[in-house]
């Protein structure tokens, strides 16, 4: 009997093993996932208090992005790199919108040995405390490094766009 226990037991180990390297999320899908997530942190749905929001914003920005992030948005000369400036300009919006959200279209995700590159248009959404709707689409360059077997954002490089913004009147 115990020689069958063995067999089952190492059988399970197989097949968990099998299951962990078959079925497991590919790199493309981990790195979507991330982008996704991001999009959920940075949404502005309601009145959430500012603080609130800059300390949920920090601790969800510590595992999407690393501690240096280089940052290049075109309207935002003054942001500089680092994890710390880009929460708090995503905790700021929460002040000037009383609703936003961004949504990444097609990605574009190539992984190689260095880390990886993620090429997408992003659509950025939101309501103005004045009640306007804003709409602005652009182009978004993001590069990925592992750390720890994770996926964590390294540079966003919003690219500029003529005619990117457009601003709609409210229903």
């Amino acid at each position: 009997m115990k020689v069958w226990q063995a067999l089952i037991v190492v059988a399970a180990g197989i097949g968990l093993a099998g299951y962990a390297v078959f079925a497991g999320k590919s790199d493309q899908e981990r790195i979507a996932d991330q982008l996704e997530r991001l999009e959920r942190v940075v949404e502005i749905s309601g009145d959430e208090n500012l603080l609130l929001r800059g300390s949920r914003i920090r601790g969800e920005f510590q595992e999407i992005f690393v501690k240096d992030v280089a940052v290049k948005i075109p309207e935002l000369t003054s942001l500089g790199s680092g994890r710390a400036p880009l929460a708090g300009v995503a905790t700021q919006a929460g002040a000037r919108f009383s609703s936003a959200d961004i949504d990444f279209g097609k990605l574009d995700i190539s992984v190689g040995n260095a880390g990886a590159n993620v090429k997408a248009p992003v659509t950025l959404t939101a309501n103005d405390r004045a009640g306007r709707v804003r709409c602005d689409r652009r182009q978004v360059r993001i590069g990925f490094v592992k750390v720890d077997g994770d996926w964590l954002i390294s540079s966003v490089r919003v690219i500029s766009k003529s005619g990117a913004r457009l601003d709609v009147e409210p229903e």
